[in-house]
């Protein structure tokens, strides 16, 4: 693996933890017990974005004709936006598995998506593997609080 160069360690005007810029103008946090390469100049994880991670773009979804969780559309990006809903109850699935990460979906049809966790997972407090109405013309974010703990905000 490829290893990247750092500039001076800087800390965030946001109060975001200590942590050095790479070379290609990523921001990479100091994490305890996580190593740095030799001389403290590399690092072997992924860098992030200094005020959060990029945002990636699913502009034209299709959800699952008939609904269910099991044959759910996955939602691989960050923002997704829903372009056809044939019938409601057709469905998206939810990906993420890291406590805090967030995923937009944008119902941008006349009818209705269930929008699922992944297996075993919450939304709103409702029951495992419950889908979550998302009505038409309307837009939720969904948050990884803890393990399998969804809420919308």
């Amino acid at each position: 693996m490829p290893t990247t160069s750092f500039s001076n360690a800087i800390a965030s005007p946001t109060g975001q933890s200590l942590g050095r810029v790479q070379a290609d103008g990523f921001y990479s946090p100091l994490v305890a017990g996580v190593p740095f390469g030799p001389n403290g100049v590399h690092s072997t994880g992924p860098a992030v974005l200094p005020f959060g991670e990029a945002n990636t773009v699913a502009a034209t979804i299709t959800a699952h004709s008939g609904g269910a969780q099991t044959n759910a559309v996955p939602l691989t990006s960050t923002i997704n936006v829903l372009t056809t809903v044939a019938a409601a109850g057709d469905s998206v699935i939810l990906v993420g598995t890291v406590i805090g990460y967030s995923q937009k979906v944008i119902n941008r049809t006349a009818t209705s998506a269930n929008v699922f966790p992944p297996t075993g997972g919450t939304i709103q407090g409702g029951s495992a593997n419950a889908a979550s109405a998302l009505a038409a013309n309307t837009a939720a974010v969904y948050n990884l609080v803890a393990v399998n703990t969804w809420v919308i905000g």
